[in-house]
C-alpha cells in the first residue's frame, strides 16, 4: 500500500480485514472468469481482488452470490482529497471489471470493511442472502445511466419577453408609468417572469421523463444535487472511464456551466436500462437540443449505485 494509507491518521487499523467492493451472481458468466477467483484488476492500492463465495443455507459453503473482496489491515479514509478520488477510481474500476465477467454487479459504497477474514464476509452474506439474491436478479442486465437537463434561463426570458402578452402589457404600462406606480409594475413584470420560468422547467422535466420512462426499468429524480458514489459526487470523482455522451446532443460539461453564468442545472435524473438501451436513449434526448437553450449531460453506464438497497 501506498505511504499515505500507512500514515493518514483518519485510516483505522483492523485485523484480518476485507474489502468487499460489490456483490455478484457467480452463475451468470458474461465471459470467462480469470482462474482462481481473480477479478484481474488491480484494486484501491494495488491490492488483488478475488471473489469469496456464500450460500444462504449453510455459513462458509459455496453458492451463486459471491463478494468481491482484498484483503486489507486498515480502512480507506483519507484527509486528502486526491487521495480519496483515487481510491474510489479504483473501486469503481473493480467493480466494473466485475461487472464485465459476472453480469451486473451490486455496488457497496466506497469503504465498506469487514473485520475476521472470509468467515465474516459469509456470515454477512448468509444473514442476508435472500435479500442480496433478489437485488442481484432485479438488477440483472442492467446499468445506470445519468442525465442532466440544464438550460439558458436568460434566451427563455428573451423569448419569454417577445411572445408572452402579460409580459408586454406590463411592459407598455411601465413606459408611461409614474415612479410609485413603476415600481408596482416591475414587481409584477418580474412575478411574471418567474412564473413563466417556473412553468417552463417543470414542463421541460416532464417532458423528459415522459421520453425516458419506455426505456427504463426504474427512473429517479435526483434535484440538483450531484449523485452520491459511496462518498463523493459523481462530479468529483474525475476522469471517469463510464463518462460518455450522446451522440448528436449538445453536451454542457461543468466546467463550462461554471464559466457561463446563463447556465443552469433544472434537474438529474438516474435512469436503470438494460444494457442495449444506451443508443436509445440517447436518441430519446437528441430532441431536447436547442429548446429555449435546452442541453443534456448524459453519463454512463454506471453500476445501478442509486438503486441498490441498503443490505441488512
Amino acid at each position: 500500500m501506498g505511504d499515505e494509507s500507512q500514515t493518514d491518521a483518519r485510516s483505522t487499523n483492523i485485523d484480518n480485514g476485507r474489502y468487499i467492493y460489490c456483490l455478484v451472481d457467480t452463475g451468470s458468466h458474461m465471459s470467462e472468469p480469470p482462474s482462481g477467483d481473480e477479478i484481474g484488476t488491480d484494486g484501491i492500492e494495488g491490492a488483488s481482488p478475488s471473489i469469496v463465495h456464500a450460500k444462504g443455507d449453510v455459513i462458509g459453503s459455496s453458492g451463486r452470490v459471491g463478494a468481491v473482496v482484498h484483503s486489507c489491515t486498515q480502512t480507506y479514509e483519507a484527509s486528502n482529497l486526491a487521495t480519496v478520488q483515487q481510491r474510489i477510481l479504483s473501486h469503481q474500476r473493480v467493480v466494473d471489471a466485475a461487472g464485465s465477467i459476472y453480469d451486473t454487479p451490486l455496488p457497496l459504497r466506497f469503504n465498506t470493511v469487514f473485520e475476521g477474514g472470509d468467515q465474516s464476509v459469509q456470515a454477512w452474506v448468509h444473514d442476508n442472502y435472500d435479500q442480496i439474491y433478489s437485488a442481484l436478479m432485479t438488477l440483472a442486465g442492467t446499468w445506470e445511466y445519468r442525465i442532466g437537463l440544464v438550460w439558458d434561463a436568460n434566451r427563455f426570458e428573451s423569448l419569454a419577453v417577445k411572445t408572452d402578452e402579460e409580459l408586454q402589457r406590463i411592459e407598455d404600462q411601465r413606459t408611461s408609468a409614474n415612479e410609485g406606480t413603476a415600481f408596482l409594475l416591475n414587481k409584477q413584470y418580474k412575478r411574471r417572469l418567474a412564473t413563466l420560468r417556473s412553468e417552463r422547467r417543470n414542463e421541460l422535466i416532464e417532458v423528459l421523463q415522459t421520453s425516458v420512462e419506455p426505456l427504463a426499468a426504474e427512473i429517479t429524480e435526483q434535484g440538483s444535487q450531484d449523485i452520491d458514489i459511496g462518498g463523493l459526487s459523481d462530479r468529483e470523482i474525475k476522469g471517469n472511464d463510464g463518462e460518455t455522451d450522446t451522440s448528436d446532443c449538445e453536451t454542457t460539461s461543468d466546467t463550462k456551466r461554471n464559466e457561463d453564468e446563463d447556465k443552469e442545472l433544472i434537474e438529474r435524473f438516474a435512469v436503470r436500462v438494460s444494457a442495449d438501451a444506451e443508443a436509445a436513449l440517447g436518441s430519446r434526448l437528441d430532441e431536447f437540443v436547442d429548446r429555449d437553450g435546452v442541453s443534456v449531460t448524459f453519463t454512463g453506464p454506471w453500476p445501478p449505485y442509486t438503486f441498490a438497497p441498503n443490505i441488512g
